[in-house]
């Protein structure tokens, strides 16, 4: 099992990595032509930010409740499949976001 697992990791590893990162996620706040176009204040657009953060931490909690509910539900082959593809999709995060490397 624990082979098992250790090849998945390295085979989802070697092709996730090779995967192109996802794309950073937008700044906080009404999109700049939004903005603009609206002739938004700098307050409305601090408060658009807050807003924005604020729903940000609401989709978190969410996602956090969603993820543990989920967990609780798979059996223990299953969960230990999870983990593996958490470790992958945390290693893909730190990649994407690790500076190019220089030449």
């Amino acid at each position: 099992m624990k082979h098992t697992l250790a090849f998945a990791l390295l085979l989802l590893t070697g092709t996730t990595l090779l995967a192109a990162p996802p794309p950073p996620p937008p700044p906080p706040g009404p999109p700049p032509e939004f903005a603009e176009v609206l002739a938004l204040t700098d307050a409305q657009k601090a408060q658009a930010e807050q807003l924005h953060r604020a729903l940000r931490e609401r989709i978190e909690a969410a996602h956090e409740a969603f993820r543990q509910s989920f967990v609780a539900m798979l059996t223990p082959e299953q969960r230990a499949k999870f983990e593996v593809l958490e470790e992958v999709r945390k290693l893909r995060e730190r990649r994407s976001s690790a500076p190019p490397p220089t030449r």
